[in-house]
Formats: C-alpha cells, sequence, structure tokens
C-alpha cells in the first residue's frame, strides 16, 4: 500500500473517531460533573454559578441557605442565584440589590409583587438621578419620594415642582433654596412645623423657628440654631428644661471646638524659627 494511501486512512479513522465521540459524548454543561469550559471547579465558576453560590445548596437549614444565595446573588449580580431563595422576601430583595447594582428596570420586573417592583425602580431612579425613571412610578406616594430625593440630591427645584403632596412639594422646595417662605404655603400645621424646622438647620435663622406653632418642635429649632450659630444666649429661648440644657452643653462643646480649631490654625500661621 502506497504511503499516501496510509496517511490517507490514518486521517480518515482519526475523523470518524472525532465525530463519534462527539456524538455519544454530552456537550458540557454546569451539571456534567466534571471541570471544563473554563469553569473554576467542577460544574462551578467561568460559565456556571459561582462557587460559593453551589455550596449553599449544601447547607440544610433553610433560612441560613436562603442567606447564603442571597449574600451571592447580590455579590456576583446573578438573578439566577436570586430565583434559588425560596423565602420571597429574600428573593425579591435580592433581585433588587442586582437590579440597583446594575442600574437595570428590566429586572424589576421579574419582583413577585407590585409593591417590590415599584421599589426597585425607585431605587434606580434615586441611585441614578434619572429622573425620567420616576414617571415609570405608578404609585403617587413612591413617586413624590422618588422626585423629592433626586431633586434633593441634585439641587434642582424644578424636579420638586413635580411632586403630587402640597407638603412633600413645598417643602422640597424649601430645602432646595434654603428658603422658608416655601413652608408658608404647606396646608398641614405639623408638616408645615416640620418645614421650617428643616430649613432652620440649613439656614439657621431665629425667625424661621419663631414661624413654629408646636412648641416641642419650635424649641428643637431654637436648640439646633443656638449650636450653629454658636449663641448660647438663644439657649435661654428654649421653653423646656431638658431641650434647654442640652442646648447649653452643645453651645459649650461647639464653641471649645471653634476655639481649638481657631489655635491650630494661628499655629500654622506663625513661622518656624
Amino acid at each position: 500500500m502506497k504511503i499516501q494511501h496510509v496517511v490517507l486512512l490514518v486521517i480518515l479513522v482519526a475523523v470518524a473517531y472525532a465525530v463519534y465521540t462527539l456524538s455519544v459524548s454530552p456537550k458540557p454543561s454546569c451539571s456534567d460533573g466534571i471541570q471544563n469550559q473554563g469553569e473554576t471547579g467542577v460544574d462551578c465558576g467561568g460559565p456556571c454559578s459561582s462557587c460559593a453560590a453551589k455550596s449553599c445548596s449544601e447547607i440544610t437549614n433553610l433560612s441560613k441557605r436562603d442567606e447564603c444565595y442571597w449574600s451571592e446573588g447580590v455579590k456576583n449580580q446573578s438573578v439566577d442565584i436570586c430565583n434559588k431563595i425560596t423565602t420571597s422576601f429574600w428573593k425579591d430583595d435580592c433581585i433588587k440589590g442586582v437590579a440597583k447594582a446594575l442600574s437595570d428596570t428590566a429586572i424589576c420586573n421579574s419582583l413577585s409583587s407590585n409593591l417590590s417592583n415599584i421599589e426597585c425602580i425607585r431605587d434606580i431612579a434615586i441611585d441614578t438621578k434619572n429622573q425620567t425613571l420616576c414617571e415609570k412610578i405608578t404609585d403617587f406616594a413612591h413617586r413624590d419620594i422618588c422626585y423629592y430625593r433626586i431633586a434633593g440630591d441634585t439641587k434642582n427645584k424644578d424636579i420638586c415642582l413635580k411632586i403630587n403632596s402640597n407638603p412633600s412639594m413645598y417643602t422640597c422646595l424649601a430645602l432646595v433654596t434654603k428658603n422658608s417662605t416655601h413652608c408658608d404655603n404647606i396646608n398641614e400645621q405639623n408638616s408645615k412645623d416640620w418645614c421650617y424646622n428643616r430649613v432652620a438647620t440649613l439656614n439657621p435663622e431665629v425667625k424661621t423657628c419663631g414661624n413654629i406653632k408646636n412648641t416641642q418642635t419650635k424649641d428643637l429649632c431654637y436648640k439646633v440654631v443656638a449650636v450653629k450659630k454658636i449663641n448660647i444666649e438663644l439657649c435661654s429661648i428654649v421653653q423646656n428644661k431638658t431641650l434647654q440644657d442640652s442646648c447649653l452643653k452643645e453651645v459649650a462643646e461647639a464653641k471649645k471646638r471653634m476655639e481649638e480649631l481657631q489655635n491650630q490654625i494661628a499655629g500654622s500661621k506663625i513661622s518656624p524659627q
């Protein structure tokens, strides 16, 4: 037999064997019991679930197993791992964590309840400061929270105007602009008082606290202004004795810290001999 024929025969046998092997051997998978296809362990890692997640399945305690899947699902940003969780609350929380990490609202659609879906979209919107995502939220309260948070983070008063709730909209405007006159437009007294108090923490003015009707809230407001201005005389306006004592103490501590800082600045300006 010629050499060429022998070589050809060997090649044909090799090809036939390869075809046979491929036809009878299963394709590599994440359940074939073999470490292949780039896996870092047997049937785990690489294109498969993380090896840590695989070990979760070996935990007999249901609660701890769910906790393990939750941790691995969020860490590996894997909805597939989250879906292994049996408790619906933790499964949804895991999926929301993945959706937020990837900023992908489409993942929110796989959640088990409408409320979870809304919270998922809201959290992504706030995290990415994307006000257009707030428009997808059907629940007014959660939509308002979405606009409120983004407006506060971006200091954009125009976003405040999209808020449906009267107290939330004007409180938003007051805080973004640091202007307590917006609080005047709030139609509910407790919310109005809270608005004045919050503005005073950003722009400490005694007159702002004077607009508050509730005595306790007014005392808290005066205390905040006294501490921020480091004005111990303002503590005398506080009617509640406990709050007044707390005011005196905190103003004294603030004054001490300011004096220490001033001494450090003065010392740093002295040229070395």
